[in-house]
């Protein structure tokens, strides 16, 4: 199964929203216009920065029927295997991977709910609870 990946409209709305936010409180203030305007730089920055992370690392993933993942990079064609980190959160509107790749660089993926197609979005999740590992109980409990 090939999951196609894009950019978080969500996420993009939410640093919009930010910037807009860190605008109109910063107006408010009583501070002189050069407090201002280093708060409005400063804004514009962190924003600037969060915009360029929203684009994913990742065009595509793979998800073998044996518990495998591949991926291919944004730019490459084709898929390379990787091997999924310790730390993955699976929630009803987010997933968040940590991926090492076979030359050691390791990738961060959070993948929001409207990065890719609802059904794909469903499959990808129970992929991820389907391959969670426990532990084993301890004593009973």
């Amino acid at each position: 199964m090939i999951i196609g990946l894009r950019r978080s409209r969500l996420l993009s709305l939410a640093i919009l929203l930010f910037l807009a936010l860190a605008f109109v409180v910063l107006m408010a203030t009583p501070f002189s216009w050069p407090i201002r305007a280093v708060g409005l730089f400063a804004a514009a920055c962190v924003a600037r920065f969060s915009w360029a992370l929203l684009d994913p690392p990742v065009a595509a993933i793979k998800l073998g029927g044996q518990g495998e993942i591949t991926v291919s990079r944004s730019g490459e064609g084709e898929f390379s295997p990787v091997v999924l980190l310790s730390g993955a959160l699976v929630h009803p509107c987010l997933v968040s991977l940590l991926l090492k790749t076979e030359g050691g660089q390791k990738l961060r993926l959070i993948i929001a709910v409207d990065c890719l197609k609802p059904e794909d979005f469903r499959r990808l999740r129970v992929f991820m609870r389907w391959r969670a590992e426990f532990g084993e109980l301890k004593d009973g409990v």
